[in-house]
């Protein structure tokens, strides 16, 4: 009876999260539920995870790492790619985190979710209770540790979902769905556009058996006004039709999660574009190109694309180079803004990472003028991606502080906006910790460096928030 649990089992979120297939999918068609299986593993390259291990190789005690590693084994087991040893590797990996540091909780949700992996494998009732009982416990104490962290929430909820009542706690995921709801749409905690659908999906489904279906239908909507052309946006189509529900005519709840940068983009890029049609093979020029993309605050899915390809050259071109090799890294983290499978955004923010940070290492410490050009965009990169997932706002902190320092012993080392979005970084990190007197120095800078962009509005906006 418990042959589907974790049948649907998808990590959600750069920021990194597991959904279980809500009964929608289970009980509308294979069609649906091969939706819902599309995880994104197939899209992880092996040289990708080679990387990957290799760092883990090289430092077996560094948590995010051995964590993350961890995970893909995971997502690839759940795949059926080679079940049995990935999943024994993922558990070890996981056991030997808690052992490092048992108060983790992602270390705690991930080992529950591959126990439940194991649950869902095995044939034998006994040991499918002892393994459901376990990843119960481990969910529940990541909850208990980090209960504002959404992502876990999330897991806990969608695992909820599927076990039967007589072991499982039904009436908890509810709860924990209408708190992560809740959360992201007040915008007090960050979750990405799939796990926000995934997590209405699941909560239309539990308001539908309990036959509120003018709630089902809301939540049906919502998930088409984020993601309308995603494959959860098809299964709340699908699921509006085949429920016979109307769909209402209600306002997007989610906050957008790309903040497009109103810039005169001419000024920008127009330079740099006649450059680059004058020396199409000059790496310099490339990485400029794509660094304007990566920070000019324009955080479109055209300028990922567009960073991705000019990296990809200006690498081929000049592969030893430190800005080339810094602002490749910070080209991986950012686009990974955009990856739609969370198991891409894992491995591409840590490979990313590991770049600028070696980057950063290669560079003499007297050369502070390149060391903040590359330290501009790690700080920028540890800034944006999720702080519950990779907990690198320590290094965003100090990049930031290092560049900012930098920048006004030598004027003009950045062009204005790129300035004023330094400072609107670092006020939002300020922000975040509860400074709220820090915050506000910093934001205040904006308007003496660059009064009239589109990073000064949003400043405006953020220090209406401050006490």
């Amino acid at each position: 009876m418990f042959r589907t649990l974790l049948r649907s089992a998808i990590l959600v979120g750069i920021t990194l999260q597991f959904i279980l297939a809500p009964t929608p999918v289970a009980a509308h068609g294979k069609e649906l539920e091969a939706v819902f299986l599309k995880t994104g593993v197939e899209k992880l390259s092996e040289a990708d995870v080679r990387a990957l291990e290799s760092i883990l190789a090289k430092r077996p005690d560094n948590l995010r790492v051995l964590r993350n590693v961890g995970m893909i084994y995971m997502f690839r087991a759940r795949a059926g790619i080679d079940f049995d040893r990935h999943i024994e590797a993922a558990i070890d990996l996981f056991e030997r985190g808690l052992a490092l540091d048992a108060g983790d909780p992602w270390l705690h949700a991930c080992y529950g979710i591959s126990c439940g992996l194991k649950a869902d494998h095995s044939w034998s009732p006994i040991t499918k209770v002892k393994f459901v009982r376990t990843s119960m416990k481990e969910l529940d104490r990541a909850v208990e540790i980090a209960p504002d962290f959404l992502e876990i929430r999330q897991m806990r909820a969608m695992v909820l979902r599927e076990i039967p009542s007589l072991i499982g706690k039904p009436e908890v995921a509810r709860e924990d769905l209408e708190f992560i709801l809740r959360s992201a749409e007040s915008g007090k905690a960050y979750l990405d556009e799939q796990s926000i659908c995934q997590s209405y999906l699941a909560l239309a489904d539990i308001c539908f058996e309990e036959d509120d279906r003018a709630r089902a239908a809301d939540l049906l909507h919502q998930v088409l006004l984020v993601a309308p052309d995603s494959p959860e946006g098809k299964v709340a189509s699908h699921l509006l039709v085949d429920w016979e529900l109307e769909r209402p005519d209600t306002p997007r709840r989610f906050p957008q999660s790309v903040w497009n940068c109103a810039v005169d983009r001419a000024a920008l890029f127009s330079p740099l574009e006649k450059g680059l049609g004058a020396e199409p093979e000059n790496p310099a020029i490339l990485t400029d190109l794509a660094a304007t993309h990566i920070c000019g605050g324009l955080g479109t899915p055209a300028d990922a694309e567009a960073a991705l390809r000019l990296m990809e050259k200006a690498k081929g071109l000049a592969p030893d180079d430190p800005f080339v090799r810094g602002v490749h890294g910070a080209m991986m983290a950012f686009w990974t803004k955009f990856a739609w499978y969370p198991v891409v955004r894992l491995a591409w923010v840590n490979l990313g990472i590991e770049e600028m940070t070696s980057a950063i290492d290669s560079v003499p410490s007297a050369d502070e003028v390149l060391l903040a050009r590359i330290r501009r965009h790690r700080g920028m990169a540890c800034a944006t991606v999720p702080e519950t997932v990779f907990g690198q706002s320590a290094i965003a902190k100090a990049d930031l502080d290092f560049v900012l320092s930098v920048a006004r012993k030598h004027p003009g080392l950045f062009p204005p906006q790129e300035t004023a979005e330094l400072y609107l970084k670092r006020g939002e990190l300020h922000m975040m910790a509860g400074e709220t007197a820090r915050a506000r120095k910093a934001l205040n800078e904006i308007f003496a460096v660059a009064p009239a962009s589109c990073q000064a509005s949003r400043a405006r906006d953020l220090l209406d928030r401050l006490p």
